[in-house]
């Protein structure tokens, strides 16, 4: 199996360096890619090499690719319970922006996208109690309840969930945080931004100096359209335009396998995440038995979710009551990065207020 797969390593490699070089070299592309940024072309040319070495080993039996992810271990339900610090920040900082709080270890508002990726270290934070706990197990019950990827959630983006200023990007506001507003008001989110306000002259004079810097290149828009290789319609023209019939049915049977999961909705993998449970899983009466399945194993997902906040949550109790920290979700590389992000947005701020002539701060 191992010589099998380096013989097919050894194809791959080969489709892929004479294809960059037929790409780089044949007049016949031309005139195709003169019509899109040069920066989007060098990296649509490897990347489509690699994509037509994929598709000539690999077009006869492509395998179908595992979109569905169990969300919802008891292992990272350790994520879930500090929702409800999020929210809590959340509050604070509509509250701070607004200028009736003053909060130690926050000095500009990017310091609250900060915290709420270090959630379970900010410091200013009162630590979660008994019927902040009881009431998020409430949620986890109810049919407020959404599934959603814990920490790629916009927890602290403010411009997102209150100004909603970011053209083209749809974010739905937390599920749990709309499930606390339902029961305990949500005044504060109608808060004047004064403190968010007062920053966004320094910081836009700040990246106007950075964007008056740049090199010529760099200024010169390019208006022409972005290639890419991961654009289906572009990659189905592109071979039509300059491959074989055969590279043609190897692409439709990748993309037939492809819809064929997607019309199945992985109930293969829904069957085998099912088949680790070992009680009995009834079944509930359904119209239709694949939609049957599926109940059942979102069922099962909750379930696990909820065993596991519990779990979660008698951790969290026996660390506060022995004065230990809680561990943090992201690994060093992740801290530093954030560390490094917080304090370019300071220095942002402050190069902003030398340049309106306005009083740096320590």
């Amino acid at each position: 199996m191992r010589k099998l797969w380096k013989e097919v390593e050894e194809q791959q490699a080969k489709i892929r360096v004479a294809t960059e070089e037929a790409l780089r070299t044949d007049a016949n592309y031309a005139a195709f890619f003169s019509t899109y940024q040069q920066e989007s072309v060098e990296t649509f040319i490897p990347a489509y090499a690699k994509k037509k070495a994929e598709l000539m080993t690999d077009g006869k039996e492509c395998s179908m690719y595992d979109a569905y992810r169990l969300l919802y271990d008891e292992e990272n339900a350790h994520g879930h319970l500090w929702e409800i610090q999020q929210r809590k920040l959340f509050e604070l900082q509509c509250r701070w922006r607004a200028g009736l709080i003053d909060l130690p270890e926050v000095r500009q508002t990017y310091d609250f996208e900060y915290w709420g990726a270090l959630i379970e270290r900010c410091p200013f934070l009162p630590p979660i109690t008994q019927d902040e706990y009881e009431r998020y197990m409430q949620y986890l019950h109810s049919d407020a309840y959404e599934q959603h990827l814990v920490w790629h959630n916009p927890w602290q983006r403010y411009d997102v969930l209150v100004v909603n200023s970011e053209e083209g990007v749809e974010i739905l506001y937390p599920a749990w945080y709309e499930y606390c507003d339902s029961l305990m008001g949500a005044a504060w989110k109608q808060l004047p931004d004064i403190r968010g306000e007062e920053e966004r002259p320094f910081r836009y004079a700040a990246r106007r100096a950075r964007a008056d810097t740049g090199t010529p290149a760099q200024n010169n828009k390019d208006d022409r359209p972005w290639i890419s290789a991961n654009d289906p319609k572009t990659i189905e023209t592109f071979i039509r335009a300059f491959e074989s019939a055969e590279l043609i049915r190897y692409y439709q049977a990748v993309q037939r396998a492809q819809q064929r999961k997607e019309a199945d909705e992985d109930i293969d993998h829904v069957i085998r995440y099912l088949q680790k449970f070992d009680e009995p899983l009834p079944i509930a009466e359904a119209g239709d038995w694949r939609k049957a399945i599926f109940d059942l194993a979102a069922a099962m997902e909750r379930k696990v979710l909820v065993r596991g906040c519990e779990r979660a949550y008698d951790e969290y109790v026996r660390r506060q009551a022995m004065n230990l920290p809680q561990e943090l979700s992201l690994d060093d590389d992740a801290q530093q990065h954030e560390e490094h992000d917080r304090e370019l947005m300071w220095q942002e701020l402050q190069d902003g207020k030398r340049i309106l002539g306005v009083a740096n701060e320590a």
